[in-house]
């Protein structure tokens, strides 16, 4: 994986951020007005790969959870009305109000990635196992 990956979120006119933009990619995209954001504050270094049942074209809401030994479970929950022809228009809308952390694609650009965050992070901290992830619809 690359270090040099950046967070970056589209503006509109008038400047704000246009909700379900947020892209990681090694440099800032060339159509529309970008602005970088710095993710590092709200996660921590632990990446885990995230398992999906998905099937392509999709629509309608999905399900991620993450769990460690069986009293250890978190789940999001995110409901339509929503569409992704591919993983890669998938990943800005799990990025919107997600509890998780930070998802983004890995180099083959269809394994999914989860940086995730400090809160994560801090629920899972007397797991003894190994953090088992899910997405499905």
């Amino acid at each position: 994986m690359k270090n040099n990956l950046k967070s970056f979120v589209r503006l509109d006119k008038n400047r704000s951020i246009v909700p379900g933009t947020l892209v990681t990619q090694s440099h800032m995209p060339k159509v529309g007005k970008w602005k970088e954001v710095v993710i590092d504050n709200c996660c921590s270094n632990i990446i885990i790969e995230i398992v999906s049942q998905l099937e392509f074209p999709w629509s309608g809401c999905y399900t991620i959870s993450l769990s460690c030994n069986s009293s250890h479970i978190r789940i999001q929950t995110v409901y339509g009305p929503t569409s992704a022809a591919t993983i890669q228009e998938l990943i800005p809308i799990m990025n919107y109000k997600n509890i998780f952390g930070l998802f983004y694609l890995a180099e083959d650009n269809t394994t999914v990635l989860l940086k995730l965050s400090t809160t994560i992070v801090n629920y899972f901290s007397n797991c003894t196992d190994t953090i088992k992830t899910q997405l499905t619809d």
